[in-house]
């Protein structure tokens, strides 16, 4: 079963065409798991844009919150710009978010 979910995820991210970019929740209060290290590098050959949205920033206090976000980075290999700390609880990151999204959206629409 894993295996033929993994071939659709593949054909969808990698083949049909119509995925312009990914959004990738990481649980902040861990460190990336091998299939988040899979998943960005597979992202980045198949060459999607991809924010990391570091989930649950708020369960974490200052100081864990800026290992986590070295960590992240470190581990996953993105730089600050493709990593959003992020709340549901406080709302912290959702206009950053947004804003991401429009922009994505943006640039599909002038594409076409």
């Amino acid at each position: 079963m894993r295996d033929a979910w993994a071939r659709l995820i593949e054909w969808y991210l990698g083949e049909s065409g119509t995925v312009r970019g990914v959004v990738h929740l990481v649980d902040a209060r861990h460190k990336p798991t091998e299939h988040d290290l899979t998943m960005v590098a597979y992202l980045a050959d198949v060459g999607l844009p991809t924010l990391v949205v570091l989930t649950k920033v708020d369960k974490l206090k200052r100081s864990e919150r800026k290992q986590s976000i070295q960590r992240a980075m470190a581990t996953l290999g993105v730089d600050e710009s493709q990593l959003l700390p992020f709340s549901s609880k406080t709302g912290e990151g959702r206009e950053k978010l947004l804003e991401a999204l429009e922009e994505l959206i943006a640039e599909e629409a002038a594409a076409r």
